[in-house]
């Protein structure tokens, strides 16, 4: 204790860093628990409770007869195509001005298939229904941001023809919605009708349940075999986190606390 008081300015340093060390400790720490818990959010955001998904190389997409062989694929229970697109809204002409509005994601869907896969999280309104192709949901920051609401009318741009087309809404999404990509500026619609609106009949990817007890090297081995006809990429909600952690891996790495050696 002699030594300690003989040179306070010393032991006030060494008492500071040993207190600035442990600060870092604890912040690395939480830092790569909050990048981790943010990975799976947006894997479960993103993929949902889809088990492979098999994606489109190509802007022109996957076509009917890839998504008929991944269908009969054994060992594939459940088929969830989308097609997704950038567009923009158009506004009518008492909300119009010439600077360009924010482009917003469309994002086409079997309304029987989906919800299995992705269940949406509504704030007020219903689902999209099978039957009715003019009918739309929206995020509620697209609601705001454009002043629309429920049984109101959004006009999507599209395809030269059949060119802008007006869907009602039926539904407001809770918050930004499912896609961490659209910034929250998000219109589901039903996929005939996207493919409608941008004139296509391939989409964007396909997302697979399982069947029970089914072996999902063995489904990925006969995916593989099936899909000659058109390039793809297929992948996990394992290769997706994977994908996400290395894209913060150096950050990760500056964060991360010194190993004892």
């Amino acid at each position: 204790w002699r030594s300690l008081t003989a040179h306070r300015l010393r032991t006030a340093l060494t008492v500071a860093g040993v207190a600035i060390g442990v600060g870092v400790l604890f912040a690395a720490l939480a830092t790569n628990s909050g990048i981790d818990e943010s990975t799976a959010r947006t894997v479960s955001e993103t993929i949902g409770r889809a088990d492979l998904r098999v994606s489109a190389f190509e802007e022109r997409g996957l076509t009917a007869p890839t998504v008929q062989a991944v269908a009969s694929t054994p060992g594939v229970a459940l088929v969830a195509p989308a097609l997704e697109r950038r567009t923009y809204v158009q506004r009518p002409p008492a909300l119009a001005s010439n600077a360009l509005p924010p482009p917003l994601t469309v994002l086409g869907i079997d309304p029987t298939a989906d919800p299995q896969v992705h269940p949406l999280s509504l704030a007020s309104g219903v689902l999209l229904a099978p039957k009715l192709e003019r009918s739309a949901l929206i995020t509620d920051t697209l609601g705001r941001e454009e002043h629309l609401g429920l049984g109101d009318m959004i006009t999507l741009q599209g395809a030269p023809e059949p060119g802008p087309t007006a869907f009602k809404i039926v539904g407001l999404i809770s918050d930004d919605g499912p896609l961490p990509a659209a910034n929250g500026r998000l219109a589901v619609i039903p996929l005939g009708a996207a493919e409608t609106l941008f004139a296509t009949d391939g989409v964007s990817r396909l997302d697979l349940r399982l069947a029970p007890g089914a072996d999902p090297e063995a489904v990925v081995v006969a995916l593989e075999a099936r899909l000659t006809r058109e390039p793809y990429v297929l992948s996990t909600p394992q290769d997706l986190a994977a994908s996400l952690r290395s894209s913060t891996s150096g950050f990760g790495r500056g964060c991360r606390p010194p190993s004892a050696s």
